[in-house]
């Protein structure tokens, strides 16, 4: 039976005649003034404890007043009587510095040892006897000197190892007795006396404190990898049932590689501080598993402690955000997050699809990782990243398709490095449509298409395509061969997002632009106008309030905001030309304007009557002059930039079809941006024409082309302040040549328009282009895209 023990110290001095005890007559010393000197028992705590026994030791002592020096024991013999009601062993201690005393033992048995309450006592007799010797060299307490001074010294030391609950008694025998001859320093000898018999009792030891198990609630890591963290138990007791005895642990859900698990440390006395370590494998399932940790004292007593640890496949992710919020009409980013968990990420092809009367997909960005700028403006360290927006093969849907390459130019590149992440930010403007409130609009991964466009991403080395596991998502039996010359990993997991509609209502009704309850007045349409001169900065300083301004300029509902087409139809509804919201919806750019800066005279050639045009110069302007009547005229000159607006407030009041001078203006400008709308609103395409000889710049210069993404065609728009041999080269993003045009150009602001085509006439692919201009001592490079 496994008990740990503590000495309950329990001394029952018995007072028998000493006659009766066996002694003799003790002698009184007569130079003690009368005090008799005594041999006694004395008992002691346990020296340890084990796992089912506890050592209990008690000393025969021998005390004396000394009134007179030097006293000495010349010698002793005592038959001492050991008796217990359990079972138990006696240990004579006779080490050095430990019983004052030297000698043989003798009687039965030898060893200084007995047993008791065996089946068959070991001495024949029970209880058992223990004799000492006679002592042949005294050894003098380490107190005392070379002679016994006053107080109390050990003769011996008696120990007992007990295995229950128990009393050992202590006597003599009735045949032999102590003798214990002192003599002092006169020669004068006597006998101290025995006051036995003495019983030392022990009782079982109980735990003071349950012990506490201290283990990690949750942890998480990857299927392959290993899983480690710190377990700890503590026992707070003092006397027993402080030691652990065993440490353990089960993962309930028995993985595969459960074998290879363990507990590192030691499992010992008080605290048991521990490591556990679980090289877990590929083949375990993914899910969230747990461990049972459980420690045990050597007095049975139980204390567990658990953890949950989630295990991912060693895949890669790709999450589009799920907790975006917006009110109708406004904007709404949502990240895609790319995380590269068990593989690198050197590139990428995958498309989204999303409803289009909810959503209007508005840009995407680089974010996180993919925005490291590269050596030369405009470029990047992740090289390439081309998007298409076109509609999907689902009826009612809209599929945005990502490329991305991390090393593709001549310049550093870099790729995703295994375990990081990056992300690429989507802007998409809600529909402004108050009954959408509180629903959700789902931005989802698209599914297998008939073509086997998957979404795949491939690893730094190339050689290596993660596509999704999920078979709704790529089916190896459908599009076999679809990566002949890499290896096909299923180990993609793509999560699907969305945006969900503000469900709050917002105090903002459509066309109520300065927000004082009273929408499509000529406060509005005045607060608007402004807009267009000034920029957002003629709205309300309140972020919340500047929100719901620009959302309320969506006048003809197409769910784009800030346009000329909603002044124009905000105008035409104060003009009484046009209801809120009636009719059919407009065909927005059905028709083509043509505006030409020729001079200081900027006039306009279309088919059909304008309500607005909207122009915007690089450089401010001396003045403005208007050139036509029955509209209004108005500029704005700010921040290194001339702003005009050319509207008419009044029904009927419109730039007339054909040509029609608008204004004159002054300065050295250059004429870069135009919107214009008809006189019913709706938006036309606008073709720019800079032909100016009167602004001449004063350096060389080369602007972004026009538009970009462009299909088709785009212009290239540059600044010479003197005449020059011009060459503007187009390269691919291997660095080759495309094409290039070189000419002898006078001075002034000119453009090139490039249609696609490469030296041979060829339409070239769709992608990333480099333009570089060379003229005079002037050199500079810009990115473009192709889109088809």
């Amino acid at each position: 039976m496994r008990r740990n023990l503590i000495l309950l110290l329990a001394m029952c001095s018995l007072v028998f005649l000493w006659s009766a005890l066996g002694w003799g007559q003790c002698v009184q010393d007569t130079g003690d003034h009368g005090l008799i000197d005594d041999v006694f028992i004395d008992c002691t705590p346990p020296d340890q404890f084990a796992s089912d026994s506890a050592v209990v030791s008690f000393d025969l002592m021998f005390t004396t007043d000394n009134a007179l020096a030097n006293e000495k024991i010349v010698g002793w013999n005592a038959a001492l009587l050991i008796s217990a009601n359990c079972s138990a062993r006696v240990v004579i201690d006779d080490t050095p510095g430990g019983a004052v005393f030297g000698g043989t033992a003798s009687g039965s048995p030898n060893d200084w040892e007995a047993r008791f309450n065996s089946s068959i006592p070991p001495s024949g007799i029970a209880p058992a006897t223990v004799i000492y010797g006679a002592i042949l060299d005294l050894l003098p307490p380490v107190n005392a000197g070379p002679s016994l001074g006053a107080g109390t010294h050990i003769l011996c030391h008696v120990v007992v190892v007990v295995y229950d609950t128990c009393c050992i008694t202590i006597d003599t025998t009735s045949t032999q007795t102590v003798q214990l001859s002192v003599v002092r320093n006169d020669a004068v000898g006597y006998l101290p006396c025995w006051k036995g018999p003495y019983e030392c009792c022990v009782t079982p030891c109980a735990g003071e404190a349950a012990p506490v198990c201290n283990a990690p609630a949750t942890d998480a890591g990857l299927a392959g990898g290993v899983i480690d963290f710190p377990v700890t138990a503590t026992d707070a007791d003092v006397n027993c049932c402080y030691t652990f005895t065993s440490c353990s642990f089960d993962i309930l859900e028995n993985p595969p590689s459960e074998g290879a698990a363990s507990l590192l440390g030691t499992c010992g006395a008080n605290t048991a501080s521990l490591t556990f370590s679980w090289p877990t494998s590929n083949l375990d399932p993914e899910g969230v598993y747990t461990i049972v940790f459980t420690f045990t004292t050597d007095c049975d007593e139980v204390v567990a402690c658990t953890t949950k640890v989630t295990l991912q496949a060693k895949c890669l992710f790709a999450r589009i955000g799920n907790d975006a919020i917006g009110s109708p009409g406004g904007k709404v980013q949502v990240p895609i997050t790319i995380e590269a968990t068990g593989t690198s990420v050197g590139g990428f092809t995958f498309c989204i699809e999303y409803d289009p009367v909810l959503l209007t997909f508005v840009s995407l960005e680089r974010g996180l990782f993919f925005d490291e700028p590269g050596p030369f403006a405009g470029a990047y360290k992740w090289h390439y990243l081309v998007w298409r927006n076109n509609p999907s093969t689902v009826i009612h849907k809209f599929k945005l398709c990502v490329v991305g390459i991390g090393k593709l130019y001549y310049y550093e590149g870099k790729c995703l490095p295994q375990g990081d992440s990056g992300k690429l930010m989507l802007t998409f403007r809600l529909s402004n449509n108050e009954l959408y409130r509180c629903f959700r609009a789902p931005i989802i991964w698209e599914r297998l298409d008939p073509e086997c466009i998957v979404n795949a991403f491939s690893d730094c080395s190339g050689n290596v395509v993660n596509v999704p596991d999920d078979p709704a998502f790529f089916d190896p039996q459908l599009c076999p061969g679809q990566y002949p010359k890499a290896e096909v990993v299923p180990c993609a997991r793509l999560v699907d997002g969305g945006i969900v509609f503000k469900c709050d209502i917002d105090p903002l009704v459509r066309g109520d632009i300065n927000v004082n309850g009273f929408p499509y007045e000529i406060g509005d349409a005045v607060l608007f106008a402004n807009y267009f001169l000034s920029g957002v900065g003629v709205f309300s300083a309140d972020a919340e309030t500047r929100e719901r301004q620009i959302n309320a300029t969506d006048i003809n509902a197409d769910g784009l905001t800030l346009s000329v087409a909603d002044l124009v139809y905000l105008l035409r509804i104060l003009a009484g030309d046009q209801a809120p919201l009636g009719g059919a919806k407009l065909t927005p750019l059905a028709n083509t304007v043509d505006v030409t800066h020729k001079g200081n005279l900027i006039y306009s050639e279309s088919r059909v009557d304008l309500g607005a045009a909207w122009f915007v110069f690089k450089g401010e302007a001396t003045s403005v002059v208007p050139m036509i009547t029955g509209v209004e005229v108005k500029s704005n000159v700010s921040n290194g930039e001339t702003k005009v607006l050319v509207y008419g407030m009044h029904k009927g009041d419109k730039i007339s079809a054909g040509t029609s001078n608008l204004f004159k203006i002054h300065g050295e400008v250059e004429l870069t941006k135009v919107e214009a709308a008809e006189y019913y609103s709706a938006a036309v395409n606008v073709n720019i024409h800079n032909t100016s000889i009167a602004a001449m710049p004063k350096t060389f210069g080369l602007s972004q082309n026009y538009p970009n993404p462009f299909n088709a065609s785009t212009t290239i728009r540059f600044a010479l302040p003197m005449n020059s041999d011009v060459s503007l080269k187009i390269y691919n993003v291997a660095g080759q040549l495309v094409k290039e045009y070189k000419q002898q150009m006078n001075a002034g602001y000119r453009s090139i328009t490039w249609d696609g085509s490469n030296a041979k006439g060829e339409i070239v692919a769709s992608g990333v282009y480099f333009y570089k201009l060379q003229a005079a001592d002037f050199t500079k490079t810009l990115k473009m895209t192709l889109l088809k």
